[in-house]
């Protein structure tokens, strides 16, 4: 296969993929309307990583990762924060904002800490052992 006919493959993947966050963000946008407690942070979450894919704006992103770790702490689902720590994180050392990354990381672990995930909490660790 050449050069061309894999980026054909590739952007059609992309739009595909891009088609799918689009309805999962609509849906959830649904669910939220009927259990905001419930489904805000998840929403704020694949906003975030929407955000910070599409290059579209950094700002909103890290507006949606905050309010995401937000929602979750409020909600009470301390596995959901971990997950929106996380992924803060991976998405400010993507940036090369390390000193950012690592304090997200940081939060990140002692989330799955207290949610019991030692399997988590490893990886955290070499991410942050990355970073240092």
């Amino acid at each position: 296969m050449n050069v061309i006919q894999q980026s054909g493959k590739k952007y059609k993947s992309n739009r595909k993929l891009q088609s799918t966050v689009r309805n999962a963000i609509k849906v959830m946008r649904e669910r939220r309307e009927e259990s905001p407690w419930n489904y805000g942070n998840k929403l704020n979450l694949l906003e975030a990583e929407s955000y910070s894919f599409n290059g579209s704006s950094d700002e909103m992103a890290i507006i949606s990762y905050t309010a995401a770790i937000a929602a979750s702490k409020s909600s009470k689902f301390v596995h959901e924060q971990g997950l929106s720590c996380e992924l803060a994180a991976l998405h400010f050392k993507r940036r090369k904002e390390l000193n950012t990354a690592l304090v997200y990381f940081k939060e990140a672990k002692a989330c799955y800490e207290e949610w019991g995930s030692q399997v988590k909490v490893d990886a955290i660790i070499q991410q942050i052992d990355s970073i240092q």
